[in-house]
Order: C-alpha cells, then sequence, then structure tokens
C-alpha cells in the first residue's frame, strides 16, 4: 500500500508541474478566474476507544480539490476523498477499510509570508468494509456500509512556490453508525498546486 501512495503522489507532483510549465498555474486576482488547488496527501489512520477494538493503526491516501475564495475572501469549499485501510491485532478481525467522501470547508490565515493555519470542518459519508469471523469460525464474513461521518482539525501549509506547497495536517472525526458511534484521528502529509481555468 505504501508503494502504491508513493507512486500516486508522484504522478500528482508530475502533474502539477505540466499544469505550471503549461501555464495554467499563474495566479491571478481577476474575479472571472479563481484559483483552483489540487492536493494528494498521505494518511495516518488511529481509531479509539471501542473502534480500536476492531481495527489497528493504518495507512491511505486523501485527494481533494478546491475552490477558493467561493462566498468570502480566504474561505474554501472542497471536495474529498480517497482510501484508508488497517489490519486488526484481533483474531476475528481480518482487516477494514474506509473510503470517504466529505465536503470539507475551511478558512486559511496567513502567519507568515510562506505559512497559512486553516481551521477544517468536513462532512460527509463514508464506505466502511470490514472483514471478520463470528464464534471462532474458520470462515470470513464481510460487512460493509455507507455511514454518516464528520471531521474537524487543522490544517498547516508550507508555500515552495506560488502556485505549491507542502501541507501537513490533523484531524478529529467520528462515524455514525447504528450502534455507536467510531472515533478517530488522521495525520496527514502530502503535496499541494494552483492553478487557474481561463474563462475567455
Amino acid at each position: 500500500m505504501s508503494r502504491i501512495i508513493l507512486v500516486a503522489i508522484t504522478l500528482f507532483s508530475v502533474l502539477s508541474f505540466m499544469l505550471q510549465t503549461a501555464g495554467y498555474a499563474e495566479y491571478t486576482s481577476k474575479s472571472d478566474n479563481k484559483p483552483h488547488e489540487l492536493s494528494a496527501q498521505t494518511v495516518y489512520f488511529m481509531p479509539h476507544g471501542d473502534f480500536a477494538s476492531i481495527a489497528d493503526n493504518g495507512t491511505g491516501g486523501l485527494v481533494k480539490t478546491d475552490i477558493t475564495d467561493l462566498f468570502a475572501e480566504n474561505f474554501r469549499l472542497w471536495i474529498e476523498s480517497g482510501y484508508v485501510r488497517s489490519g486488526s491485532s484481533v483474531n476475528e478481525v481480518n482487516y477494514f477499510y474506509m473510503i470517504p467522501v466529505m465536503a470539507s470547508f475551511d478558512y486559511s490565515m496567513r502567519l507568515s509570508r510562506r505559512v497559512t493555519l486553516s481551521p477544517v470542518l468536513s462532512v460527509g459519508y463514508t464506505y466502511v468494509n470490514l472483514s471478520y469471523r463470528k464464534n471462532g469460525s474458520s470462515i470470513y464474513e464481510t460487512k460493509s456500509a455507507w455511514e454518516p461521518a464528520t471531521s474537524a482539525g487543522i490544517d498547516l501549509d508550507f508555500s515552495i512556490s506560488r502556485n505549491s506547497s507542502i501541507t501537513l495536517g490533523s484531524r478529529y472525526g467520528a462515524v455514525f453508525e447504528k450502534e455507536k458511534n467510531m472515533y478517530f484521528s488522521m495525520f496527514t502529509a502530502g503535496f499541494k498546486c494552483r492553478f487557474n481555468i481561463y474563462h475567455k
């Protein structure tokens, strides 16, 4: 899985470089050319409470696309999805993974010329898949469902050029299942590029 994530980030970096060299990453403040952002991140996942009895710490990746200054200056809306997987130290559980599909909102605050802090709130659904066995059976069964989810946290952007930055973040969230809520933390690190879609 770590190799897949590394390849994905490498391909994303090549794509962002191509966008910039092609002239699509040139920043402009014109109202009809609002800058867009693409981001790819690796994830370290930590379940808490009852969740930790099902899943171990895991890894994954997230991709998001942003529309900046959508309603007000520095306010951003983005759509985020990805894949997070973990094994389990419990014999009854084989593996666990989830695929979140979230709408996220943040407000960016510039701390210095190159550093930006952004509180983040995300809401949406996540596809949860659990492979387990009942009552000592040797056969694993699979349980899967779309469940509502939410998370909140902080992102830090470290600018490395006019149109690209390194991102670090943390989240605390919950998956709302019928039986009980499952709580988790995520730590992220990745790369972000900014580009414009020109309107003629």
